[in-house]
């Protein structure tokens, strides 16, 4: 009996584990997002400050802090087959996009938005953020219209 291809053995164990053993999902789409023009977590942190990006990843650790002046921001880390990349949520933005990065399961997302550098670190300040679709032409194996690569 023949193995699974890379894909489909990816899509078991994620469904069995709920961890990614092997390849990262972005991995599978990454030639399709260079396309695009996305960096990969790696590459935005040899950008220089106020470059515009387009990141794509999986939504880690998201969360809202208290602030002083009341007024809403989110952190959280995006991750693909490179590492993670920061990123900032403004209100304005927030209250566009925030259902996009607290819902579950969560999708992956594409981030846009500028490089901000402070010290030795790297974040990504967003100006938009939506739900990460590849069409079907660049998924693995052919996979079913609407599947998400992260969350099945």
């Amino acid at each position: 009996m023949p193995d699974f291809d890379p894909w489909e053995r990816f899509l078991r164990e994620y469904q069995v584990l709920g961890i990614m053993v092997g390849q990262h999902a972005m991995a599978f789409v990454r030639d399709y997002l260079r396309e695009q023009g996305y960096f990969t977590a790696k590459e935005v942190k040899g950008l220089e400050a106020g470059a515009p990006v387009r990141v794509a990843g999986l939504v880690i650790r998201p969360h809202r802090p208290p602030t002083r002046s009341g007024r809403v921001v989110v952190f959280f880390s995006l991750e693909d087959e490179t590492g993670l990349i920061d990123v900032t949520v403004f209100e304005d933005v927030y209250l566009r996009y925030g259902h996009l990065i607290f819902q579950e399961p969560r999708p992956p997302l594409a981030v846009f938005g500028r490089v901000e550098r402070r010290g030795r670190g790297v974040s990504v300040t967003a100006y938009r953020i939506r739900e990460l679709i590849i069409p079907a032409s660049a998924r693995p194996g052919g996979a079913v219209s609407g599947e998400r690569a992260a969350t099945r």
